[in-house]
């Protein structure tokens, strides 16, 4: 009887160590499995970041090239303004010395 009693124990101990690694190697592996996904989503992230970034980029370059436009606008406008106001007082200035010149007359 005590013979038997120690073969269950020894095979309820080989028992209880199968479990216990059985339970260790599939934790492992989940653990192992969990690290490839997660590196595999850090991926997916890069990715979609790197993307998203040259979006970003684009769109910004679109947003330079539309206020430089503006401003080449507004500084033509402005330019054609000042051209025009000098233009005016060279005439009137013209007109001046032309009444000048014909009142001497």
């Amino acid at each position: 009887m005590e013979i038997q009693d120690r073969q269950l124990v020894d095979q309820m101990r080989q028992n209880l160590q199968y479990k216990y690694d059985h339970d260790e190697i599939v934790s492992k592996m989940k653990d192992k499995e969990l690290k490839e996904i997660n590196s595999i989503k850090l991926l997916e992230l890069n990715y979609n970041c790197e993307i998203e970034q040259e979006k970003l980029k684009k769109d910004l370059q679109k947003e330079v090239q539309l206020v430089q436009m503006e401003i080449k606008r507004d500084l033509g406008k402005q330019t054609k303004h000042e051209l025009e106001e000098a233009t005016m007082r060279t005439k009137k200035e013209l007109d001046l010395k032309q009444m000048e010149l014909e009142q001497k007359d």
